[in-house]
């Protein structure tokens, strides 16, 4: 994926979606969706929750992951 940006390369929709960077970030940030369009008003213990599994899962927001 670098490669294609270094390029100056925009990947199609196809390649996004058979990159599984791409494809767990859009499985997280659906789930997340899901979650908050359910709550009628916000929840923080909710809010805190999903940030305590997102840095559990170790995956950026780009797709990167961390490892410590």
């Amino acid at each position: 994926m670098l490669e294609m940006t270094q390029a100056g390369r925009e990947m199609s929709d196809e390649e996004l979606k058979e990159n599984p960077a791409v494809e767990q970030e859009w499985d997280i940030q659906w789930e997340i969706f899901r979650l908050l369009a359910e709550c009628e008003e916000r929840d923080i213990e909710l809010i805190k929750g999903l940030r305590a599994d997102l840095r559990e899962a170790g995956e950026s927001n780009i797709g990167i992951i961390f490892q410590q």
